[in-house]
C-alpha cells in the first residue's frame, strides 16, 4: 500500500503564499528564516505568482473536460517547503484562524474560476490545514472538514511515522461505516491515540505524564475552548482508564475498570473525534518542533534547483 503523501493543487501554495506576503506582522519571524536558505521576502510575492500561473494551466485543463484525477497534484517537497517556513510563526500562538480563512480563500478561487466548488472543494489537492503552524492535508474523508490529517513530512521516528499512519487510514476508512459503530471499530482509536501519545514521550515514563506533557505543549498553540476540549478528553476524562478496560477487559492488580462499565465509549465520531483532533495535535507539533530545531531536507537552492521547476508553465 502506498504511504500517504501530502500532494496538494498549485492553488493551495498560491493563496498560502499570497497571504505571508500581505502580512506585515509576520515578516519579521519569516525574514530570518526565508534567509536562512538564500531567499527574502519579496520571494514571497514570486512564489505566489508562479503557483498561481501553474494553476491557471490546470483551470484551462479543467475547462477542457480533463478530469480532476488527472490533473496532477505537487509533490510533497512543496508541502515540505511551506511547513519548514510556517514554522517560523510558531510564537504566534493558534494558526487555525490562519488556516480557516486560507481553506475560505481557495473555495472562493474556486468559485471565482467558475469551478465546481462542490465537486473539487472537498477533494485532498484543495484541503490544506495547518495545526501548530505545522503545514498538511486533510485525507478524504465526510467525517470532517479538518480530520484526519497528515503532515508535510512524518515525524522522523519511523515507527511513530507508520502508527499514526494507521490511525489516519483507519479513521479515513469510518465513513464507509454507518453509526453506532461496531465495539473494536471505533475503541481502536483509544487504543492508538494512547499509544502514540506515550510513544512521543517516553521520557515521561508513563501514558499519563506523557499526556499531561503533550497538553502542556500544546496550550501554546491551541485556542483556549480547543485546549479545554482536549484536556476534559485526554486528561480529566480518563481516556487511559478507557483504554485499559478495552485492552485489559478486567481491572489490574492497580485497579481500574472492567469492560462492561465503558462498553462503546468510542462508538460514533463525536466520542472519537477529541481522541483524533488531539493525537493530530500532537503529532504536528512534534514535527514543527523537528523542523525548526532539527535538519530537514530543507537547503539553499531548493526553490531555484528543484520546486520552481514544477510549477514552470512552458
Amino acid at each position: 500500500m502506498a504511504e500517504l503523501s501530502c500532494r496538494l493543487s498549485p492553488l493551495v501554495y498560491n493563496v498560502l503564499y499570497r497571504r505571508l506576503a500581505d502580512d506585515a506582522d509576520a515578516h519579521a519571524a519569516l525574514e530570518p528564516r526565508l534567509a536562512e536558505i538564500e531567499l527574502d521576502l519579496e520571494w514571497l510575492d514570486s512564489a505566489a505568482e508562479a503557483y498561481g500561473r501553474k494553476w491557471s494551466s490546470n483551470v484551462e485543463l479543467l475547462n477542457t473536460g480533463v478530469p480532476a484525477d488527472e490533473i496532477q497534484r505537487l509533490e510533497a517537497p512543496h508541502a515540505l517547503l511551506a511547513s519548514w517556513i510556517l514554522t517560523a510563526l510558531r510564537r504566534r500562538g493558534s494558526s487555525d484562524d490562519f488556516s480557516a480563512a486560507m481553506r475560505s480563500e481557495i473555495l472562493a478561487h474556486l468559485d471565482t474560476d467558475e469551478q465546481d466548488v462542490s465537486e473539487l472543494g472537498g477533494r485532498e489537492e484543495f484541503s490544506p490545514v495547518i495545526v501548530g503552524w505545522t503545514f498538511g492535508m486533510v485525507v478524504q474523508n465526510d467525517i470532517d472538514l479538518n480530520l484526519p490529517a497528515i503532515p508535510a513530512t512524518p515525524i522522523k521516528n519511523k515507527h511513530i511515522a507508520a502508527a499514526y499512519e494507521g490511525l489516519v487510514r483507519h479513521v479515513a476508512a469510518l465513513r464507509l461505516e454507518a453509526e453506532p459503530w461496531p465495539d473494536l471499530v471505533g475503541t481502536s482509536t483509544l487504543v492508538r491515540g494512547v499509544g502514540l501519545a506515550e510513544a512521543l514521550r517516553p521520557e515521561e515514563g508513563s501514558a499519563r505524564a506523557a499526556i499531561k506533557a503533550l497538553l502542556r505543549e500544546s496550550a501554546r498553540y491551541v485556542p483556549s475552548p480547543v485546549q479545554t476540549t482536549l484536556a476534559n478528553h485526554w486528561d480529566r476524562g480518563d481516556i487511559i482508564g478507557k483504554r485499559n478496560a478495552v485492552v485489559h477487559i478486567m481491572p489490574t492488580s492497580s485497579g481500574g475498570l472492567p469492560f462492561l462499565d465503558v462498553m462503546n465509549p468510542a462508538d460514533n465520531w463525536g466520542k472519537i473525534k477529541p481522541t483524533i483532533q488531539g493525537i493530530t495535535q500532537f503529532i504536528f507539533q512534534e514535527v514543527a518542533r523537528e523542523l525548526a530545531d532539527e535538519a530537514s531536507e530543507v537547503h539553499r537552492g531548493i526553490w531555484d534547483q528543484r520546486l520552481k521547476w514544477d510549477v514552470e508553465v512552458w
